[in-house]
């Protein structure tokens, strides 16, 4: 009986990891705290496609973005990346621990919620302070932020032709509004699921009371006054409201 000839399977595409480097956290110098700056030494950088000025991911237990800058002298040669508090606290790493560091592709952000992230903390003042304190940082949702260091990224950035027209709304009068001790959280991004950067077009939602977030969610984010006595049927309503107004804003 003729046995017809079996066609070999085609081999499996395996796609390709991006580069990384894995270095070991050390503590950031003070003019790089709370600015969204990471320092690296630029011939680690050049293994990943990175240049001065570009957006870096960090992953130790979590994924966290910064603008990536040039070592000090001193550093050089070390494997290591100097990351402040807040970058730690976002990459959920420790001085000492490894990090996992590899070029990201970030967007311009269409739209960002942020709010307190002390418990009890409630503050009144426009969305645009927020935006000018935030302007060319990269976040991803449930990063902790802190207002200012813009003039430093204006500088980290100055080779990038990305963030070329981004710092020409900074207005200098709104530098010194009071919040830089205050720390934010990143409530929801547009577009979501990946790492944005705060930009002069950037619509910036602030709300005044603490918001938290877990597992990538905010749980209070909008959240009624009265609302452990408000009926099950009319909570179920608002929930469906809710989403559907989500839905609309951060397509």
């Amino acid at each position: 009986m003729f046995k017809r000839k079996s066609t070999p399977p085609k081999p499996q595409e395996i796609p390709m990891s991006a580069p990384e480097l894995k270095l070991k956290v050390a503590e950031a110098v003070q003019d790089d705290v709370n600015k969204g700056i990471v320092r690296i030494d630029s011939s680690l950088l050049k293994q990943i496609g990175v240049s001065p000025g570009d957006i870096v991911e960090i992953e130790g237990k979590r994924k966290t973005v910064a603008i990536a800058d040039r070592s000090y002298p001193g550093d050089l040669g070390l494997a290591i990346i100097r990351i402040d508090g807040i970058g730690r606290r976002n990459s959920k790493t420790s001085i000492g621990e490894v990090a996992s560091v590899r070029r990201a592709e970030a967007k311009e952000a269409k739209k960002v919620a942020i709010a307190p992230a002390r418990k009890g903390v409630i503050i009144k003042a426009s969305p645009q302070l927020f935006k000018q304190g935030l302007l060319g940082r990269p976040v991803m949702k449930g990063d902790i932020v802190s207002l200012g260091g813009v003039q430093r990224r204006r500088t980290a950035t100055s080779g990038n032709p990305f963030f070329e027209e981004m710092f020409h709304v900074l207005d200098e009068s709104l530098m010194g509004f009071g919040f830089s001790d205050l720390k934010f959280i990143v409530v929801s991004t547009a577009p979501l699921k990946m790492p944005v950067i705060i930009s002069d077009s950037t619509e910036v939602e602030f709300n005044p009371e603490a918001v938290e977030v877990r597992d990538g969610h905010a749980l209070n984010f909008l959240i009624p006054k009265g609302w452990s006595a408000t009926p099950a049927p009319a909570r179920r309503c608002w929930r469906r409201r809710l989403r559907a107004r989500r839905a609309a804003t951060f397509c």
